[in-house]
């Protein structure tokens, strides 16, 4: 691939501060400008705070604590879904690549209107035993709702693979963290706080309860009092065990000397990696890597490390295996620290051999492999053209590149068309295929009443303004339904009707799926009494209320742009218009339908959590004789779950039955 690649680096990272993610977020961004891949940083960071550049700011950010102990950062962005598809289509993107996908931010609200490949680095990572694994499960609802999307993922280690495993999307890459190790590597002056008569431990860190500081400060009261005396230690950080740490050194006898330093600069931070004798990382966990462990690798300093997965896997061939201890036995600690104290030799030996470890971490290598991955995405890949409501129709559209044959695919109930840019992206090789977004989802505005027979009737006339015609059908529960009712509505009859996992009567949805459809925001029991809903319908129509309403429910949006992109907003938020779907699926019924014998597969899986199989196959084969049935080994309703690699080569397959 000669073309220059553009592409986008997307996170919901804060610029000001400086942790794992964004250190290599920018040496990566850095360093694949210089194998001359265009890179733009998309955060919710402001501007005037001086991020990389070329910088767009989406979004504003919110400090939030994070699962594994530390702190972090959410975004979000009032910013429609066409002004963001937008932003993407005007600079030209390739691709996007998304930085951490765990938390809330404006990557979900990207990644759902995104028409190009999207690739995902993972680093968030805990032990396996940890209490954040209790997070599994709203981890796999966040999984559900955005595996759809991705084209591939990257863990910077199997931990982190392993804690984020219901995100990821396969193909699964393990690229480790792109490290700036010109920094260490360079050498800087020794820091009038570094003694060189002295033994010089370096702590680097958040004060916060993983990173192990305390354990540290505990450990030195196992130490030989003489050995004590000969050590300084140099503390670099703050956080909220701050007094805690205070009270520990206060309580130390026959203390080293301990310096708080406070945060320093990188070029400071660098210096004393260079000059300390010792780095000590005591983390108990939420670790997935250790960009500070390379660093001082890189710098010449041994380590000593806390055994949590994320060390363990990057130190797993360090010389000295006592090095990575669990920190939380404090005399086992303290043996470490004195035995590498009195053993210069040794430490010697282990300067070497991290400085030539390191080097495999470098950003230039670390962008290469990126670099490779990224071509290798794109020549596999068929640009989605995405085209925007224009007609009385209300109907936006993605296509990919003309084909002899044609397919039109007709989402479910819970997402729009790009929910199921997998499926499209693998059929594509084969096959156009047209894929619109009903109204009311995705980017098509919502078009009152939100039922299947007006989709029907909207399709039918779409159709005919496409001069769309030879194509086969795939519906997706839903959208099977649509299509379904679709037939009798065209002058022509489809080659082929693919229907997975389609309810065919509301009386074959199990109890679950009637209470999940009865839930959206109580907007099905207002539709059942008209006079309510009118009166909650007025508020929404009117400016002047909507107005009020937001005023005394958001007091600081004080900008009348911002005001009003808000009440837009909520005004065709996706809710609303399932809740119609909702109520109009709870009425359903085609089991009286005339049977077509138009060739039909029709997907399912024995386990669907949604529709009761044993029910649904009779009546489809009632109304749709010519059709083949294909089990799936899935155990969930396959439109809302994963759209695994299996099912899209089992749809592609049953195509060509």
């Amino acid at each position: 691939m000669n073309k220059k690649i553009n592409i986008a680096l997307i996170s919901h990272i804060d610029w000001t501060s400086h942790g794992g993610v964004q250190k290599h977020t920018l040496a990566l961004g850095e360093a694949l400008k210089k194998l001359g891949v265009s890179v733009t940083y998309i955060s919710p960071t402001p501007q005037k705070t001086n991020p990389p550049q070329p910088h767009i700011q989406i979004g504003q950010l919110i400090r939030v604590p994070t699962p594994n102990g530390s702190w972090g950062s959410i975004s979000r962005t009032i910013k429609t879904p066409n002004q963001i598809r937008d932003i993407i289509t005007q600079n030209k993107f390739d691709l996007l690549h998304f930085q951490e996908l765990i938390a809330p931010s404006i990557s979900w609200q990207i990644i759902k209107v995104s028409s190009v490949p999207n690739l995902a680095t993972f680093h968030t990572g805990w032990n396996k035993d940890a209490p954040q694994e209790n997070l599994q499960p709203l981890i796999n609802q966040i999984g559900q709702n955005l595996k759809p999307y991705l084209t591939a993922s990257i863990a910077v280690s199997p931990t982190a693979a392993q804690t984020n495993r219901q995100i990821i999307q396969p193909p699964l890459h393990i690229i480790p963290n792109a490290v700036d190790l010109s920094l260490f590597t360079t050498r800087h002056p020794k820091p009038k706080q570094v003694d060189s008569n002295k033994l010089n431990l370096l702590f680097i860190g958040r004060f916060e309860e993983r990173k192990g500081l305390p354990h540290l400060l505990q450990a030195l009261k196992y130490l030989p009092s003489n050995l004590r005396t000969q050590i300084t230690l140099n503390i670099i950080g703050s956080g909220p065990q701050i007094q805690l740490v205070k009270k520990q050194i206060k309580e130390l006898n026959n203390k080293p000397t301990i310096n708080l330093l406070g945060y320093v600069s990188d070029s400071q931070k660098a210096a004393y990696l260079q000059h300390s004798d010792l780095f000590i990382a005591p983390s108990t966990g939420g670790e997935s890597f250790g960009i500070v462990l390379i660093e001082s690798l890189a710098a010449g300093t041994p380590v000593i490390a806390g055994n949590n997965d994320g060390y363990s896997y990057l130190l797993r061939h360090y010389p000295y295996k006592d090095g990575i201890v669990d920190v939380t036995n404090h005399h086992l600690f303290a043996q470490v620290i004195a035995y590498l104290a009195t053993h210069p030799r040794l430490r010697r030996q282990l300067s070497r051999w991290g400085k030539t470890f390191s080097n495999q971490y470098s950003a230039d290598k670390i962008a290469l492999k990126h670099l490779n991955l990224y071509q290798k995405i794109l020549s596999n890949y068929q640009p989605l053209i995405y085209s925007p409501p224009r007609s009385s129709h209300n109907i936006g559209f993605y296509k990919t590149q003309p084909k002899p044959k044609k397919i039109l695919l007709l989402h479910g109930q819970k997402g729009g068309a790009l929910r199921f840019k997998s499926i499209i992206t693998y059929l594509s090789r084969d096959y156009q295929v047209i894929a619109p977004d009903l109204p009311g989802y995705g980017n098509s505005p919502p078009n009152q009443p939100h039922t299947t027979d007006r989709y029907t009737n909207i399709l039918k006339h779409w159709i005919s303004d496409q001069k769309l015609s030879n194509f086969s059908i795939i519906g997706l529960s839903m959208g099977g339904i649509i299509a379904i009712k679709l037939l009798k509505k065209l002058k022509f009859q489809p080659e082929k009707l693919i229907l997975l996992a389609t309810p065919v009567s509301h009386k074959h949805l199990t109890l679950n799926t009637k209470q999940n459809l009865i839930k959206f925001l109580t907007h099905p029991y207002l539709l059942k009494y008209p006079q309510i809903y009118q009166g909650v319908d007025r508020i929404i129509k009117s400016d002047r209320l909507m107005t009020a309403l937001y005023q005394l429910v958001q007091p600081n949006i004080i900008d009348p742009k911002t005001l009003a992109y808000e009440i837009d907003q909520w005004r065709q938020q996706p809710s609303r218009v399932m809740a119609e779907t909702a109520h109009d699926l709870l009425q359903t019924d085609l089991t009286q339908e005339p049977p077509n014998n138009i060739p039909t597969i029709y997907l399912y899986t024995p386990k669907d959590n949604y529709v009761n199989m044993k029910q649904t196959i009779p009546a489809i084969k009632a109304i749709l004789p010519n059709t083949r049935f294909v089990s799936l080994n899935l155990d969930k309703h396959v439109p809302q779950g994963e759209i695994s690699l299996q099912l899209v080569k089992q749809l592609t397959k049953s195509i060509k039955l």
